[in-house]
């Protein structure tokens, strides 16, 4: 009934609770797993290979010998798929029945598979830390039942049931990149389905950690995203409910690639069919500077130049650089900081890390307060706040601030590389 098509790469860890966790759905619903290691390091290919079949869930697994990222996993994933409904989980995700589910939901969801519709929305859940640098792992609802995703932004291929010859017939495919893959994925999906509903009876828990796209930033990535936002730019927009779908992920899109550009600006300002298409892309900037009145750069030259500005700042004022929230903006910035040797000295996040505790050698410390109550106050040290909602960034500065006790020297709070203008000038005239 279900393929659940899982890449496997270095995930080792995990392995036996896909089984498990796949093996208890195949109580209500017939499975097939079908396991594609990327070209795993670990011992993951040994551990797939001890799986074998119950009596509700075929597997199949196949070995890349090159890993090539998860969208050509998937795709090798969706050539093996034999039954009518299929899903993506992630290696460290779950998904089970929901314990609280009355059965009248069950029985609708499985009224749903005998519709044949095109595409089912799970419960999302995401599986975080508490913000306020607690241990304790909770469960924040990302889609409850009145989720509207036709005006909402839809990012990620996880959290769906798909019907298999839907996805076989339309030719819908991901993308052979790294970067963003699910993104154009997803929103071809939601252009081109039929039958859509969503379902509180199965749960899908999507696991956040550090090493999703924030930490992703590279000459390279940058290419790849726009390889991305091309593709969705080139979907034919649906005349219905869901015609701002590919609107909407384009404005979306083009804020993340403006801090996926912001390291590499000199690379960038140097190809002249690049900075052609940047510059009617983001022509009448984005939609946060028409909210905010905020005047964004009417050339790419000028985000270079503001670049360079908070560059020579760091570098005369000698400040202790410490960051906020492991996301893109912050990573972004810390890029350019380190091809200038600016040392950061910290990264504070009390939700998502790294596997080894740190990027690039920077700490990630997961407790900020625990952080500030034990080091001694000094007014030599700056905090940059990288978040995409400025209005978060504000609360979190304000939250920090209460409990610095004048550990900070300057906190700014940055959404847009535009944005950081106020602010030097601010510090400039300071000094």
């Amino acid at each position: 009934m279900l393929s659940i098509i899982t890449p496997v790469f270095n995930s080792g860890n995990y392995i036996k609770d896909i089984w498990t966790q796949v093996d208890r759905l195949s109580e209500k619903l017939p499975c097939e797993l079908i396991l594609v290691d990327d070209g795993s390091t670990d011992n993951s290919k040994s551990l797939i290979e001890r799986i074998k079949p119950s009596k509700n869930v075929k597997v199949k697994s196949i070995r890349l010998d090159i890993n090539s990222g998860p969208g050509v996993a998937r795709n090798v994933g969706l050539s093996l798929v034999t039954y009518p409904f299929l899903t993506f989980l992630d290696s460290d995700d779950k998904i089970f029945f929901c314990s609280e589910a009355l059965k009248q939901e069950e029985e609708k969801f499985f009224m749903m598979l005998e519709r044949s519709v095109d595409v089912i929305a799970l419960r999302t859940v995401i599986n975080t830390r508490k913000s306020e640098a607690e241990t304790s792992l909770i469960m924040n609802e990302l889609k409850p039942k009145n989720f509207d995703y036709f005006k909402s932004q839809i990012n990620e291929c996880w959290g769906y049931i798909f019907r298999s010859d839907f996805i076989k017939h339309s030719g819908i495919r991901f993308l052979p990149i790294r970067l963003a893959e699910d993104q154009a994925f997803i929103t071809e999906i939601f252009c081109s389905l039929k039958r859509f509903e969503n379902t509180n009876a199965i749960c899908y828990e999507h696991k956040t950690h550090g090493e999703g796209l924030a930490t992703k930033i590279s000459s390279a990535s940058f290419r790849e995203y726009i390889l991305a936002l091309k593709h969705v730019a080139s979907l034919k927009t649906p005349q219905n409910e869901r015609s701002n779908i590919v609107k909407n992920k384009i404005d979306e899109m083009r804020k993340y690639l403006i801090w996926y550009l912001y390291p590499y600006m000199q690379e960038v300002n140097s190809d002249d069919s690049l900075v052609e298409w940047l510059t009617e892309l983001y022509k009448g900037g984005l939609e946060e500077d028409q909210k905010s009145q905020t005047n964004p750069p009417k050339i790419l030259a000028d985000i270079e130049a503001l670049s360079n500005q908070l560059v020579e700042y760091l570098l005369k004022s000698k400040l202790c650089v410490y960051f906020y929230c492991l996301s893109v903006v912050s990573i972004s910035i810390i890029e350019t900081l380190l091809k200038n040797n600016i040392k950061v000295v910290c990264i504070f996040d009390d939700a998502r890390s790294c596997k080894d505790g740190s990027y690039k050698g920077i700490r990630i410390e997961k407790n900020s307060f625990q952080y500030l109550k034990q080091n001694p106050v000094e007014n030599k040290n700056i905090l940059i706040i990288g978040h995409l909602d400025q209005k978060v960034g504000r609360n979190i500065a304000f939250r920090l601030r209460k409990r610095s006790n004048s550990f900070f020297f300057r906190m700014i709070v940055v959404d847009l590389p535009w944005r950081m203008l106020e602010f030097n000038f601010c510090v400039v005239k300071k000094q």
